[in-house]
């Protein structure tokens, strides 16, 4: 599965993943069309990518090797968020963006058969739980600066 396979499979326009990534648009459509090499860009856009594709750096890379399921993949439907759990030496962290930028969660979650549904729900809950403490913070910050006591 190359770059655009990708977009696709997470039902994605070029120019929804470029926002979401900010990627530019034109070199996002260079590289799925082979007019820029993948393995020469850097390594900022190639995580931007996977985070926003909710895939691993490799599987951007190395599109034959794509292997679902060694990396989990997560998604707010309430916030549009994607995101994904990352090998850690202790477990697996929560990766995912917002606001342009890469945020990681620490956690000491562990996968296996029992475990695995209800980390991904958890995951999910997390990111929604980081996207409204940030809106939180952000309304009293903006009420705060308009000197309204509260």
């Amino acid at each position: 599965m190359g770059l655009k396979e990708l977009r696709e499979a997470c039902g994605l326009s070029r120019k929804e993943l470029a926002e979401r990534s900010g990627v530019n648009l034109r070199s996002l459509q260079d590289y799925e069309q082979g007019h820029k090499c993948i393995a020469s860009m850097k390594g900022e856009t190639l995580y931007r990518l996977s985070i926003s594709l909710g895939c691993r750096m490799e599987d951007i890379l190395n599109p034959g090797r794509l292997n679902a399921g060694t990396d989990r993949k997560i998604y707010s439907e309430k916030y549009k968020i994607y995101g994904q759990w990352e090998r850690a030496e202790n477990g697996h962290n929560l990766l995912f963006m917002y606001q342009g930028e890469i945020v990681r969660i620490f956690t000491s979650a562990r996968f296996d058969e029992k475990t695995s549904p209800w980390l991904d729900a958890l995951a999910v809950l997390k990111i929604e739980d980081y996207v409204e403490e940030k809106q939180f913070e952000q309304f009293f910050q903006e009420k705060g600066e308009a000197g309204h006591e509260f």
